[in-house]
């Protein structure tokens, strides 16, 4: 009779410890918008975050997802600094093993078959990324103010070991009433990328945002934004000589767009749900290891990872303070 081995769910939901609804855990190279505006108030005020989550499984399929962020603030009505840490990780292995006709007979018998448990781990990662970003907001007035950003992080999985920036710019508060809170920036970006390859690329951009949020009551909000990263030199991503390489103006865009729903469920818990649509003109080289004595034909372009990538999130969001 053959055993049926149940997969083991290790969490079934993201478990969240807040101060306030949180963002959702995006890939390190998002550099993941907060919109902030000024507010009235009497004293220093602190606030501290943290979200974590994850989901496994064991039996015949063996995987593990993992994901969190941490955030901390402080505002005292005309400077804001906010410091955001986020990461996921998520890994399968397989079955593997390799079979050695050890004796030399011509056969395989059952001791040069690989252990029943013998697993490896799916190359690679299907996700595997984190960042650190500190933003320093200057309010000048309700509905104008000055921003400064630092970013720091990895993504393995798009082969990129380094990420690192900044940005500088302005934002306005366009409308805000009862229902509806519309804000836009504009301003520099300056992002560093050191690829597996290795290979490095310096980017400098320009960044455009607006962002909208639909109050339906007062415990349900939709939010949208758009986000575009435009730059204005030229860069060069990938190997010399491929007919992808060089990208000129604009040639090296990036795009992100955020749609999302936030409500409450009862008393002090929330469900979230959204979608994020990240495009990249001129992604990373994919690493090909060719076969020995071999080369690229003259004018053949190198595999590339996809220009847009789609994720989806849903979570249950518990608020403690």
């Amino acid at each position: 009779m053959t055993a049926y081995r149940a997969r083991i769910p290790l969490a079934l939901f993201a478990f969240a410890l807040v101060a306030e609804a949180l963002p959702g855990v995006a890939r390190a190279d998002d550099p993941k918008f907060t919109f902030d505006k000024k507010e009235e108030v009497k004293e220093v005020i602190w606030k501290a975050s943290a979200q974590v989550g994850g989901y496994g499984s064991t039996g015949n399929a063996h995987t593990l997802t993992v994901n969190g962020a941490i955030n901390i603030s402080r505002n005292d009505g005309w400077n804001k600094i906010a410091l955001d840490i986020l990461g996921a990780y998520s890994q399968a292995w397989v079955r593997s093993g390799t079979v050695t006709d050890t004796n030399g007979n011509g056969v395989i018998e059952s001791f040069e078959l690989p252990a029943a448990n013998n697993r490896a781990p799916v190359n690679p990662a299907a996700a595997a990324n984190w960042l650190a970003k500190l933003r320093y907001d200057r309010f000048f007035t309700e509905r104008n103010s000055g921003y400064l950003t630092a970013f720091f992080g990895q993504d393995y999985v798009v082969n990129k070991d380094v990420i690192a920036g900044g940005q500088v710019g302005y934002s306005r508060l366009i409308l805000k009433s009862e229902m509806h809170e519309l804000a836009a920036e504009a301003g520099y970006d300056l992002s560093y990328t050191h690829f597996t390859k290795p290979q490095e690329t310096l980017i400098h951009s320009i960044r455009l945002f607006v962002g909208y949020v639909l109050t339906l009551r007062k415990d349900t909000a939709i939010s949208a934004s758009a986000e575009a990263f435009i730059n204005v030199n030229d860069v060069d991503i990938g190997t010399a000589g491929d007919p992808n390489t060089h990208h000129g103006f604009a040639g090296a865009t990036r795009f992100i767009a955020k749609l999302g729903l936030t409500t409450l469920i009862y008393k002090n818990i929330a469900f979230k749900f959204g979608v994020t649509a990240k495009y990249d003109a001129a992604p990373a080289e994919v690493t090909v290891n060719l076969p020995m004595g071999t080369a690229y034909a003259p004018g053949v372009a190198r595999l590339r990872f996809d220009n847009l990538d789609l994720i989806g999130e849903a979570a249950i969001v518990v608020t403690f303070l």
